[in-house]
């Protein structure tokens, strides 16, 4: 199983330093994987979770990837009917190119009716757009010039650049409803799944094997995000999310994964108020950012002393 960071690409004092740090740390601490989050504007549902400064996905993936070597970068998840498939399509591999080939496609529909009105987008048909806009991108990474459906058609358009590797870079569909499973098995993409718990990794794991079989594929690939905070004392069961605990709990929370299945998992160390104001630990006391400084020093200690990730990872 290999280990990402799901690094900020917001918040007070976001900075080309502030990613450079994150990124060069991520990578040199032997993580395979640094993804950033993505919104195209910020009305009052979205500050909900996100009311801070907020980098565009695409434009910090390709910072990302001028500061590091190694690393795979990626989306965690673009939302994709809040821009035009043709863009997307344009933008994804244009990073996979200028990164050497180390893009990941991760995709969503979103959950903001504010963020979809405001782009004059019909929140009510984000599956079935998304759908079809993963189908024309992934049509134009191989090559077709000409596409027709519901929302989109092109005719003799050139399809590039291309991106590094044929036909595109992974992609992984995130979201939990059968709908996002179905996407998966449909696209033989990985599912990314956001914040899960064990039961419902087991559950859409099951439902995902049977999809795939009945789309003549094999099993896509589970890879989740979890949350990230590591606490002195162990953190009652009831209702402790994944990846929060002491030590101990952490370490048996990705052994869980693993036996799960999951061929990756993508920490996130920022204290998001939806998952931490119900809870009551110390964490929970959050500056209005979110973000109180600790970020780096979780991952190195998750690194370093829980899941031995240098072991595991490449020489540089």
């Amino acid at each position: 199983m290999d280990f990402g960071v799901a690094v900020p690409n917001y918040g007070d004092g976001t900075s080309a330093e502030k990613l450079r740090a994150w990124a060069q740390a991520v990578e040199r601490l032997g993580f395979e994987y640094a993804m950033v989050t993505d919104h195209v504007t910020q009305p009052a549902q979205v500050r909900q979770v996100y009311d801070e400064d907020f980098f565009e996905a695409f434009a910090s993936l390709s910072f990302l990837s001028a500061v590091t070597s190694r690393i795979r970068i990626g989306t965690t998840v673009v939302v994709l009917p809040l821009r035009h498939p043709l863009l997307t399509a344009r933008a994804a591999a244009t990073v996979d190119r200028l990164s050497g080939g180390r893009m990941v496609f991760g995709v969503g529909v979103g959950g903001s009716s504010d963020e979809y009105a405001s782009l004059g987008v019909d929140f009510s048909r984000r599956g079935a757009m998304t759908d079809e806009y993963l189908a024309a991108i992934t049509r134009m990474w191989a090559g077709d010039w000409s596409f027709e459906g519901e929302f989109l058609r092109f005719d003799d358009l050139l399809p590039g650049p291309a991106p590094a590797r044929p036909g595109g870079p992974p992609i992984w569909v995130g979201g939990a409803s059968d709908a996002a499973l179905r996407r998966a098995a449909r696209f033989g993409a990985a599912w990314h799944p956001t914040f899960p718990t064990l039961e419902a990794l087991a559950t859409g794991k099951r439902k995902l094997a049977e999809l795939a079989e009945a789309e003549g594929r094999d099993t896509p690939e589970v890879a989740p995000r979890i949350t990230l905070t590591i606490t002195e004392k162990a953190v009652p069961v009831d209702e402790r999310p994944l990846g929060v605990g002491n030590p101990e709990q952490i370490r048996e929370d990705l052994s869980r994964l693993e036996e799960l299945g999951s061929s990756a998992v993508i920490v996130d160390p920022v204290k998001h108020r939806f998952i931490y104001g119900r809870l009551g630990i110390a964490q929970a006391a959050l500056p209005s950012g979110q973000q109180d400084g600790t970020e780096l020093a979780t991952i190195e200690q998750l690194a370093n002393e829980i899941a031995d990730i240098p072991a595991r990872a490449p020489r540089l």
